[in-house]
């Protein structure tokens, strides 16, 4: 007979790894580790018979321990799927002659992506770039890590890692169907950027270590062309990251670990891609580069951890040749910084809360900010991808309102909402409210706390608090 948790008079046990010796020594110490038989040599591929009859054990543990729960697990999985839109698509994004966006069908698990025609709304006729499901159905395992189209948009890059490795494959898709779809490089971080002609593309190879150590150039002319060395990162402690400016015209591969960085820049429409230094790297020195017209616009920690904007020339971006546009601040640290033809988009963090300012590219100066009707919330800046700004897109939350899509309209300095997050099951969110207090703490310090509360039960009560803040990551109020 079941006792009162479920489980017959005996519990089912838990299944014990065997012991074996193993030593190995390293920096001059040994380190035992009996368990050194559950790696497989063949990792992503396990094929040990005895490491497989103990995942097995293991596996057939989990599903006698939970078989007498099933009911309750039924239940909360059927009000968490009810929660979530089954057929949700993502707002589409501008950038070039086309705007792009996702969807997914009911009962799916990957997205479809399409591409329309600009201020258009999707339709069942729009061009699917890339099928997600087909391509999952292809592989044991499927996870898209980055998609990029050529500015012309004659061309689509997708890379994935199909073996759960995290090295990703780089696959080139020819979207006037001119030309089949051809495999590329496998051994990468799964970052890529087009040249300006899409000729060939620039990607990130990873180490024996998983390390994004250098940058190559694949020419897409001969696919049988070897790929060409940009640039190597010697430094183990340095990884090495690839963007595009938003103007599209600069293609910038970051050296950085976590709290220096280093930042080379080509032009991507360069025949010989000739490789510029912005800043050498020295101790806890943290800048990042963006272009839109004119200068480089710079975000540096130089002369204060809260960061500094500053402006430099295409033809000397050293430091020496830095113009300060958004003096530093001990109350506003500046998080992100990207530069279009017509304005610079900040974004801060005051006091703990999320803003986004825009500035005049020139002048800097102190700008405006957008203002949210709530206390507390989480915002942070969408994808904006053409080169000159009219509409800034925006993603925000609160712990009253559901992830919201909005368009900062420059002109008319109006929010436009482009999509609420649907809840199937129902929410009102008329029942709620939220408020932002400020507690002292032991040390003296005010710390914000986000509060959410029913409008119709403001009796004192029982609360929960929850509150995390390790590596420098506080917890921005969203929507659950």
């Amino acid at each position: 007979m079941p006792n009162s948790t479920g489980w017959p008079d005996t519990p089912p046990q838990a299944p014990t790894a065997a012991r074996k010796p193993h030593a190995s020594t390293h920096h001059g110490k040994t380190i035992e580790d009996p368990y050194h038989w559950l790696r497989d040599p063949g990792y992503p591929e396990v094929t040990d018979p005895e490491i497989l009859a103990h995942l097995e054990a293991e596996n057939a543990y989990f599903e006698k321990v939970m078989a007498p729960h099933q009911a309750l697990i039924d239940t909360l999985r059927n009000e968490i799927k009810g929660r979530m839109a089954q057929d949700d698509r993502s707002v589409p994004v501008q950038d070039g002659d086309f705007a792009y966006y996702w969807a997914f069908e009911k009962g799916a698990q990957y997205r479809r992506w399409y591409r329309c025609l600009p201020d258009a709304d999707p339709s069942p006729g729009d061009m699917m770039i890339l099928d997600e499901p087909a391509l999952a159905a292809s592989y044991p395992y499927f996870q898209l890590r980055a998609l990029e189209t050529s500015a012309d948009g004659s061309a689509l890059l997708w890379s994935a890692d199909l073996d759960g490795s995290e090295r990703c494959e780089i696959h080139h898709v020819d979207l006037t169907g001119e030309k089949a779809s051809e495999k590329r490089p496998t051994n990468t971080s799964g970052a890529m950027c087009f040249a300006a002609d899409a000729k060939g593309f620039f990607y990130v190879e990873l180490s024996a270590e998983l390390r994004p150590y250098r940058v190559l150039y694949q020419s897409l002319q001969d696919p049988q062309l070897e790929a060409r060395e940009i640039y190597r990162e010697t430094d183990p402690a340095f990884f090495v990251s690839i963007s595009k400016s938003t103007s599209g015209q600069f293609l910038f591969i970051t050296s950085a670990d976590h709290v220096t960085s280093e930042v080379r820049f080509l032009p991507l429409d360069a025949d010989q891609p000739n490789l510029k230094l912005i800043s050498a790297r020295r101790p806890s020195h943290e800048y990042h580069v963006d272009h839109g017209s004119g200068d480089f616009h710079i975000l540096t920690n130089d002369q204060h951890r809260n960061f500094r904007l500053v402006r430099a020339p295409i033809d000397t971006p050293d430091e020496a040749h830095w113009d300060e546009t958004v003096a530093a601040s001990d109350a506003v640290l500046l998080r992100s910084a990207q530069a279009f033809s017509n304005a610079v988009v900040l974004a801060e963090r005051e006091n703990a809360l999320d803003h986004v300012r825009i500035l005049d590219p020139m002048s800097g100066g102190s700008g405006s900010r957008v203002s949210f009707p709530e206390e507390a919330y989480s915002l942070r800046v969408g994808a904006n991808r053409m080169p000159t700004l009219s509409r800034l897109r925006l993603h925000y939350e609160s712990m009253v309102t559901p992830p919201t899509t909005f368009d900062f309209d420059l002109e008319s300095n109006n929010l436009i909402t482009r999509k609420v997050q649907d809840i199937p099951s129902g929410y009102d969110p008329s029942l709620y409210q939220t408020k932002r207090l400020m507690a002292r703490a032991g040390d003296g310090a005010m710390v914000p706390v986000s509060f959410v509360e029913r409008v119709d039960r403001q009796t004192a009560g029982p609360i929960h608090l929850y509150a995390y803040g390790a590596y420098g990551h506080g917890m921005s109020p969203g929507f659950s």
